[in-house]
């Protein structure tokens, strides 16, 4: 019987425990006011490119200050540059030969369409051996990346990156290729035609320019997309591609801190959360550095509160949330706010 009663009691201990512990927290009234250390934070934007070159220029270094509208980085546009100058002979073209169908009669329209088809042979050829010229560029630098990689002097990222390079400009190539077999048809046809419909030939060619004068525009909107532009005042935290290496549209170019955005970032007790709400203004205190002799005051908004209370992460404790559930929350610090990211600060609540 009293080996039962020791075992039961042995078993009971862990209980007596939580209900202790509850009552403990229960009773214990927080303090009426309680001072938060936390943390100067910074958003960071990445830089992406939105267009495929070689890397020209790279003005900008790792923890340089930049300037919003200031250059990022520069893609080499020799080939967008080289398809508008195509686009616009062939514009050219097209024109001149909806000035000659506006003056012709039906035999000199036969001969019109044969001189409008043989130009379209010679853009062709032109636009299939430059995209074959980029294509055996772009092969003999994935072979001399190959053998850096074989060496381990490249990564298997760059290789990839290289070789996803050479199959965009082989399907570039046969697209060419396509174009020229097509107008090659077209030569044919213009050649064994004896029913030309004046009226509609000259719809077409109308059709043909207004679809060439879009295409222009579009790509002369694209030029843009070559140079990457800082889009807020910042310092540069990383860079991720080299000057002279190729960038794919979709690598990323760097990643710049939005030094106009600083918030404190601090981990609030839970029993405190009705100091504040979303939109509501804090008082935040820190010292712009160690040798202030007295702290700055600044104010700042609160943007973001945890949605569930968590155990305060260790490098975010203090003596106030040490050991207990606290909400996560963010505070957008005053425009020209002098602190320092990963510089400490405090917010006080209560009476």
């Amino acid at each position: 019987m009293k080996k039962k009663l020791r075992y039961a009691l042995i078993g009971a201990i862990p209980i007596i425990l939580c209900i202790v512990a509850v009552a403990i927290r229960v009773t214990v009234p927080k303090s009426s006011t309680v001072t938060i250390e936390g943390d100067v934070e910074v958003d960071v934007r990445p830089y992406y490119a939105q267009a495929t070159g070689e890397v020209k220029s790279l003005p900008v270094g790792v923890g340089q200050s930049v300037s919003k509208g200031d250059v990022l980085a520069v893609l080499d546009d020799s080939d967008a540059q080289y398809e508008i100058s195509q686009l616009k002979i062939t514009l050219t073209k097209a024109q001149a030969a909806l000035r000659d169908l506006h003056a012709s009669d039906n035999e000199q329209l036969k001969a019109a369409q044969v001189n409008i088809a043989k130009n379209n042979i010679a853009i062709a050829e032109q636009n299939l051996a430059a995209a074959s010229d980029v294509l055996a560029r772009l092969r003999e630098d994935y072979d001399s990346l190959k053998t850096l990689y074989d060496a381990g002097l490249a990564s298997k990222a760059e290789l990839d990156a290289q070789g996803d390079a050479v199959t965009a400009q082989e399907k570039a190539a046969a697209i060419a290729a396509e174009q020229l077999r097509n107008a090659e048809e077209q030569l044919v046809i213009a050649g064994t035609d004896t029913t030309v419909d004046l009226t509609e030939k000259i719809n077409m060619a109308e059709a043909d320019i207004a679809g060439l004068e879009a295409q222009i525009a579009h790509a002369e909107s694209q030029l843009s997309h070559y140079t990457v532009l800082a889009l807020d005042d910042g310092v540069v935290l990383s860079l991720g591609c080299d000057q002279g290496g190729l960038a794919l549209s979709g690598t990323q170019i760097c990643e710049v801190s939005k030094e106009n955005q600083k918030k404190f970032v601090f981990y609030l007790p839970e029993e405190y959360i009705d100091y504040v709400t979303y939109g509501k203004t804090i008082t935040v205190t820190g010292k712009t550095s160690s040798k202030d002799e007295a702290a700055k005051v600044y104010t700042a908004t609160v943007q973001y509160i945890d949605l569930k209370a968590e155990y305060t992460p260790k490098e975010a404790e203090s003596s106030a949330n040490k050991n207990r559930l606290s909400f996560k929350v963010e505070a957008l610090l005053e425009p020209g706010c002098d602190l320092r990211v990963a510089q400490k600060a405090t917010v006080t609540f209560g009476s």
